[in-house]
């Protein structure tokens, strides 16, 4: 039997536990009071890291916080010896009521910056919603150890309340922690960093090729003192880690130049090598390109137009830069020259619809040759109504059995050239015609395909024209070179009988 003493207790209990609910339910339902980092030197690709030698900075920001007349926290990091505060400025809050006092602990490798910031309002004044208290900037410092972890925590972090409810709330934080990219010990050719040079480096290289430019959304740095030696030497670890070893040169971009590297050290190996080390995540932006593009076209409306080279060095390979307008004409694919007919030879070239590619070429029994002569051919189409096609050559560079890089001149075409307005050529079934509207003299030479001078050279005068009958050629292939101060000019043409 239930007494009414009892049932009246136990319904005034539910009624207290459904008030107590009914108030807890709202508190409970409410976002996190918080203070976090927010990284202003790096867009979302890169704010997962540091870098030796660079400054990175930080907006302290409050959200889910209203009315915020003031804030107050200890920031602390665990890398005193690495990163070091370097200055601050203010945000919605003004400076002169802002305070910064920086307290290094050497011996815990700890630093503490005690920051407090009003905004001088009075206390039933409500402030900001969500401020950014401030900015703070660090510097990480060149010994900074690669591969390790900077770890922020806050302590104390506390904001003041303003309006009718002026208050103190303790604000919630997590420790932001930031991989640090520091200097990496490269091998170079070693591009995939396992201790032997061989076939998988040429695979890093076709991974990352065009990485680290100017117009790459990856960051590459140069090396101090660069060079193809086979030696440890030290490099700042890029946005991503694994792509600093395919730099096999050291200049700051992944090119084809870096293939030869990979030639002259072929074979080599080194004790103990490290693991690829990521930076702390996957290879962003991988680049996938075609490897060993050997295919043999053969058709009478391509043209093959030689590279032609020459050092006093002899080298085991080639690379360079080709430029020409897609609209006018189709590179189709390179080829060996000459030079290379007698050796075991690696190619490699990128995608050529673009307008531009990069090439290298080499022996691979890293057997040095002469540098004087052809070392490959484009085999291009013109479209139709096209102009003969002119290309440009650039960057050109050998490397020798030593694994020294070179420059090498190129001898069939060069990056500058002459426009259509200022050197004119005319071709028709029975001559070639060339007008000159430069200032200084040109000198005009004829070459076959294998370089072979086919007449004397001429010399062509300011505002002059001068004309050469094609009864003086036989049939086939050949090259008019038109050189100035400087500039030169390449056209090729076909003399059918």
């Amino acid at each position: 039997m239930c007494h009414p003493e009892e049932t009246i207790f136990q319904m005034r209990t539910y009624k207290y536990l459904f008030l107590l609910l009914a108030a807890l339910i709202p508190a409970l339902s409410l976002p996190a009071q918080t203070i976090r980092l927010a990284r202003t030197d790096a867009d979302t690709a890169r704010d997962h890291f540091v870098t030796a030698t660079y400054m990175f900075g930080v907006d302290v920001v409050l959200d889910n916080v209203s009315r915020v007349n003031g804030v107050a926290f200890e920031l602390r990091h665990n890398m005193a010896g690495s990163v070091r505060f370097s200055g601050w400025e203010p945000r919605d809050f003004p400076s002169r009521n802002t305070i910064v006092i920086d307290q290094l602990d050497t011996a815990g490798g700890i630093e503490v910056l005690n920051v407090g910031i009003l905004n001088g309002n009075n206390s039933n004044q409500p402030g900001s919603d969500n401020p950014v208290a401030i900015h703070l900037d660090f510097v990480v410092a060149p010994d900074a150890l690669h591969n390790s972890n900077l770890v922020f925590t806050f302590v104390n972090a506390q904001a003041v309340i303003g309006g009718d409810s002026s208050r103190i709330v303790t604000l919630s934080a997590a420790s932001p922690n930031y991989n640090v990219h520091g200097f990496v010990n490269v091998w170079p050719g070693d591009t995939d960093n396992n201790g032997v040079v061989d076939t998988r480096d040429v695979s890093h290289i076709g991974l990352y090729v065009g990485l680290g430019s100017a117009e790459s959304l990856i960051r590459g740095f140069k090396r101090q003192q660069p060079s193809a030696l086979w030696m440890e030497q030290p490099a700042l670890a890029w946005d991503s880690t694994a792509i600093t070893y395919a730099d096999a040169d050291g200049n700051g971009t992944v090119t084809a130049r870096d293939m030869l590297v990979v030639l002259a050290n072929f074979g080599k190996t080194r004790p103990e090598a490290a693991p690829i080390l990521t930076g702390g995540g996957a290879d962003p932006y991988p680049m996938s390109v075609a490897l060993g593009q050997q295919e043999k076209i053969f058709s009478q409306d391509l043209e093959r137009i030689p590279i032609r080279i020459r050092s006093a060095r002899n080298t085991i390979g080639v690379s360079g830069r080709i430029s020409f307008s897609s609209e006018d004409i189709v590179v189709h694919a390179i080829e060996p020259g000459e030079l290379f007919a007698q050796q075991p030879v690696f190619l490699w070239y990128g995608d050529c619809s673009g307008g531009s590619t990069e090439f290298a070429l080499g022996t691979t029994n890293r057997s040095e040759i002469a540098a004087d002569g052809i070392a490959a051919y484009l085999l291009v189409e013109r479209r139709s109504g096209a102009d003969p096609a002119t290309v440009a050559i650039s960057e050109l560079t050998g490397i020798g059995s030593d694994s020294h890089l070179f420059p090498l001149e190129l001898l069939s075409s060069v990056a500058e050239s002459y426009t259509a307005e200022e050197v004119r050529i005319l071709e028709n079934s029975a001559s070639l015609q060339i007008t000159s509207f430069v200032s200084e003299e040109l000198t005009l030479s004829f070459a076959s395909l294998l370089g072979e001078e086919i007449l004397p050279p001429a010399r062509v005068t300011p505002g002059s024209t001068i004309e050469f009958p094609f009864s003086e050629f036989p049939a086939g292939a050949y090259f008019l070179s038109v050189r100035g101060a400087g500039r030169h000019l390449l056209h090729p043409f076909r003399i059918a009988r």
